[in-house]
């Protein structure tokens, strides 16, 4: 998780290196990280709740009813995707607190790069591997009580409405496809630009 003084170790760890020859002062880098270390704050915080409030939900019902087993696979299925997703926010956090703690106890790496490393580790987590494996981690619980529910009820009104979950899954999967596609896009544009300037200006003092 992260700590409360992980601003007062970035401030540390901005001190002690030089930007020198790079267009974009050290204040404002460290502002932008900062705003961007508060956002996956709550990222991490958002996830961690919703996670645990849906993990609590559809374990009561799979522990105190007893709906059909296919039910009760899709409830436990979608128990292990939350888990999932808070595992992969707790590791994404841990590395950065790491590599946070590794750059201030060593002074090595300048904070240009330290700020360009975390926009890269940003761009991962929103595509390739780290975003399919979640997304198709999440999605099959819903699916199967949703796929199940219908043909099980078909042609009775409670199986016109189950229909709405999977419609509402897959609209789902393609507004987090949509979504994670523009995050990964957008860091890999502050990426380029860190990068271009700077080429602009030189190698690091």
């Amino acid at each position: 998780m992260t700590t409360d003084n992980g601003s007062d170790v970035l401030r540390t760890l901005w001190q002690k290196q030089s930007c020198t020859g790079f267009s974009m002062e050290p204040d404002v880098i460290q502002k932008r990280f900062s705003r961007l270390q508060a956002k996956l704050r709550r990222r991490k915080y958002i996830t961690y709740v919703i996670c645990s409030v849906e993990s609590l939900f559809f374990a009561w019902w799979l522990i105190f009813t007893n709906p059909p087993v296919v039910i009760r696979i899709g409830f436990l299925l979608i128990i292990l995707g939350m888990f999932f997703l808070t595992v992969q926010v707790w590791l994404d956090n841990r590395d950065r607190e790491r590599v946070l703690a590794n750059s201030d106890s060593a002074g090595e790496t300048s904070c240009v790069e330290f700020y360009r490393t975390e926009l890269l580790r940003q761009r991962n987590f929103h595509r390739g591997m780290w975003f399919w494996s979640r997304l198709i981690a999440l999605l099959p619980g819903l699916l199967l009580i949703g796929v199940w529910s219908s043909i099980k009820l078909h042609g009775t009104k409670e199986g016109g409405a189950c229909l709405i979950v999977p419609i509402a899954t897959s609209v789902f999967a393609v507004l987090a496809i949509w979504l994670n596609y523009r995050l990964s896009r957008k860091y890999r544009r502050q990426i380029d630009a860190v990068d271009a300037m700077k080429q602009a200006n030189g190698p690091l003092a």
